[in-house]
């Protein structure tokens, strides 16, 4: 399985939930020796309390391990706890795509985690606001196939062919449902079907969020997949106000079925909100929904946008999640 792997560049946020004190204090109030009415007699020969030997410090240490969380963008939060197989491989944050373009998204929006010994095998979370159900379904993401196998000589990857796509039932993911999949690929050529794989996909439409295994899994690696993927929340974010501006303008192209002059807000938010870049409206506002959105924005914006794409149920899908107020409910929006 052939993956590219970035620096570790992943927003670390670390969470102090309080407990590391709290666990110390404990500690030392339970290990503190007796008060003594003389000295001993024979204090050289003494034997060290267990709890002062180098092991037992080293197993407090791990016993105050907290739990790691990894931001993504558009408030999504991902608690890895400690003792998980799983850990965090790469992020696409600050990548550097190449000469002559401008650098990489200032906020991650993909994360991968693999097996501390396996980096080939793991689960992988990508914001990927553009993309569709038909293309989840056929294993392609807007810069190519979902997953390919590279080949004995280290220098190319054949991409895997999906054979079989199974609907499971329906995932709690961050305390909303994501649509679930299991999906079957074959690496072609394949002789006699012993180059096949299995991989398990989900889906947030409310907000974009695509999370799908790579490599070979076992029981105990998807049990840990599992495990991360209950660890996923949504956090409140500062959004760019140029979103803010672009979805008021589609509300107001909503009501009135006549184009609103966005002022350029709806080309420049995902800009903004990713990359950093200036806006045209300088400033913040708060939001527990930042992802759906910009990917509201990002349907009306034309960038991967077909001929044939629906505004108007891209309005109805997307703008009941995006909690900024000014929602229409039956929107007659323009072509644009």
């Amino acid at each position: 399985m052939s993956f590219t792997v970035g620096g570790l560049a992943a927003v670390l946020t670390a969470g102090d939930t309080g407990t590391g004190a709290a666990d110390r204090n404990t500690v030392t109030d339970t290990t503190a020796e007796p008060e003594r009415t003389a000295p001993s007699p024979d204090a050289t020969t003494e034997t060290p309390a267990a709890d002062e030997s180098p092991s037992a410090q080293e197993a407090t240490a791990e016993e105050e391990q907290e739990p790691v969380p990894v931001d993504v963008f558009g408030g999504l939060r991902i608690t890895v706890p400690a003792d998980s197989e799983l850990m965090l491989q790469s992020s696409d944050e600050e990548a550097d795509p190449g000469y002559g373009w401008p650098s990489g998204p200032t906020v991650a929006t993909r994360v991968d985690f693999s097996l501390r010994d396996d980096p080939d095998t793991g689960v992988r979370i990508l914001y990927s606001p553009a993309l569709t159900l038909d293309q989840i379904r056929e294993g392609q993401l807007d810069s190519g196939p979902m997953w390919s196998t590279e080949s004995e000589d280290g220098f190319s990857s054949t991409e895997e062919s999906v054979i079989s796509v199974k609907e499971r039932a329906l995932a709690g993911i961050g305390g909303k449902k994501a649509m679930h999949w299991t999906i079957g690929t074959d690496v072609l050529p394949d002789y006699d079907g012993s180059r096949r794989n299995s991989h398990r996909v989900w889906w947030l439409p409310y907000s974009k969020y695509l999370l799908y295994t790579y490599g070979k899994h076992d029981k105990s690696t998807d049990a840990a997949v599992d495990e991360l993927t209950k660890g996923i929340g949504f956090e409140a974010t500062k959004m760019p106000r140029d979103c803010a501006d672009a979805v008021v303008a589609l509300d107001q192209a909503a009501r009135s079925g006549e184009t609103a002059d966005d002022h350029g807000s709806l080309a420049n938010c995902r800009e903004a909100a990713v990359n950093g870049a200036e806006q045209l409206d300088p400033g913040t506002v708060d939001t527990e929904s930042e992802a759906a959105c910009v990917a509201l924005a990002e349907a009306h914006s034309g960038y991967g946008a077909n001929l044939y794409y629906d505004q108007a149920k891209a309005y109805k899908e997307l703008r009941p999640w995006c909690d900024l107020p000014g929602a229409v409910g039956t929107p007659r929006l323009p072509a644009y």
